[in-house]
């Protein structure tokens, strides 16, 4: 019985996993070039700071997981993805931002419904195995994060293979980012003269020379259609790969709501049980010391794959060579997702990914954790995307390292207070 137990973890595992590598193949690669390829007004920003803003209302991500399976309701999020990708197609403010609000609320819904489905499959591991739920914990989210982060990799290297197809090259001079009048430059001016004010000092708003590469409709519906096929197959994968909510997972759900839900059953599915939970969340010290952290990876990961690529990649070396960027740059976030995993039984630490670590915080709110996590994240992707447009790199490349010590500051206080890290169940209510 044990070992079927096991068995049956480790397969919905992987699935998720391979699901999850094909849909972030997609999009992971979709967001750090979008911002290349749609430079004009600030569409790719702008679009991405929708999408992040539809993920703002991930806290009612608990009452979709509580009353429908999540096998099902995952599968409908992954296609509800799809049309944010077809909407690049003809690049337009009043197609791709509703698009973008749209695909924002799918993802955030789904990736809070996965969190809570790893936190199971460890609970379950650890029930068979008879050891602590941490260590399962960890081994679970170090392996969907490898996955997650080695798959824009894969993406990046397939969509240079795309746009390297078939490409018409133009370098355009624009009078500001808001002017359409474009003239093309001749073809023997050298790179260092077209790249005049790339990289530190990249400002789209007021730059006058901004060498831009553009793709031709072919290579755009290559791409766009090879991203669109990959979120087809990551919802196979869910259907066919992932055991939907097993009876053990509602037993787990009804054990953990016992005391709250005992005059009232159906408490559990009410939206105002929901919010009270967020907000009990958002109230918790152990979560608000956090909370800076939480928004920095948000923050930093809109420059990252918004700026840097933009302003070091397509703006120097043209839009084809922006995916061996986010090749390069997600190759290190593999490596890192794997000492990370490596690291936690050696260092004392009991979690190191923030995402399982609101799991740890939150053993009795599991699902709210998740959103609230997100919704925060989330804050940080609008803001670092939002503000992309109007500033200059220099600036937000100091902007975002003075952030980074701020929230490390209150990372180093959580961890010398072990008060914070442990979920007193006397003072749980919702």
């Amino acid at each position: 019985m044990k070992k079927s137990a096991i068995r049956r973890s480790y397969k919905n595992l992987a699935s998720v996993c391979v699901g999850w590598f094909l849909l972030v193949v997609s999009f992971g690669s979709l967001q750090g070039i979008v911002s290349s390829i749609n430079h004009e007004d600030g569409l790719g920003f702008f679009s991405m700071a929708c999408f992040y803003a539809g993920a703002i209302v991930c806290p009612f991500a608990a009452t979709i997981f509580r009353r429908w399976n999540t096998k099902p309701v995952l599968c409908v999020l992954t296609l509800a993805q799809i049309p944010l990708v077809l909407s690049y197609a003809i690049p337009r403010l009043y197609t791709v931002l509703p698009m973008a609000f749209i695909g924002g609320i799918a993802q955030s819904v789904a990736f809070s419904l996965t969190g809570a489905y790893l936190v199971w499959v460890s609970v379950i591991l650890n029930n068979a195995k008879g050891t602590t739920t941490s260590r399962y914990l960890s081994m679970a989210f170090g392996i969907y994060y490898m996955s997650v982060s080695f798959a824009p990799a894969i993406g990046g290297i397939c969509s240079t293979f795309i746009l390297s197809m078939k490409f018409e090259q133009k370098y355009h001079r624009y009078l500001n980012c808001t002017n359409s009048l474009k003239s093309v430059i001749d073809e023997n001016i050298t790179l260092p003269n077209i790249s005049i004010g790339c990289g530190p000092d990249f400002c789209p708003f007021e730059q006058a020379d901004v060498s831009q590469f553009e793709t031709t409709d072919i290579v755009r519906y290559c791409l766009l259609g090879f991203y669109s096929l990959c979120m087809v197959a990551a919802t196979v994968v869910f259907s066919f790969g992932m055991e939907d909510k097993p009876s053990t997972c509602q037993e787990t759900n009804q054990i953990k709501h016992q005391l709250k839900l005992q005059d009232n059953p159906n408490e559990k599915y009410r939206m105002t049980a929901v919010l009270r939970s967020t907000i009990y969340v958002m109230k918790q010290r152990r979560f608000l010391i956090v909370a800076p952290l939480v928004f920095y990876n948000g923050f930093q990961w809109a420059f990252a794959v918004g700026d840097i690529m933009k302003a070091f990649g397509g703006c120097v070396f043209g839009a084809e060579k922006v995916g061996t960027f986010i090749a390069t740059y997600h190759f290190a976030t593999c490596l890192s997702s794997v000492c990370s995993g490596l690291a936690e039984p050696r260092t004392g630490r009991k979690v190191l990914f923030m995402f399982a670590l609101m799991g740890e915080l939150f053993p009795s709110y599991v699902e709210p954790a998740m959103a609230v996590y997100l919704m925060f994240r989330s804050f940080g992707h609008i803001t670092g995307f939002g503000y992309a447009h109007f500033l200059c790199m220099n600036t937000k490349i100091y902007a975002t390292g003075g952030f980074c010590l701020v929230a490390s500051g209150f990372v180093a206080v959580f961890h010398q207070k072990p008060s914070l890290q442990i979920e007193n169940l006397n003072t749980v209510k919702a």
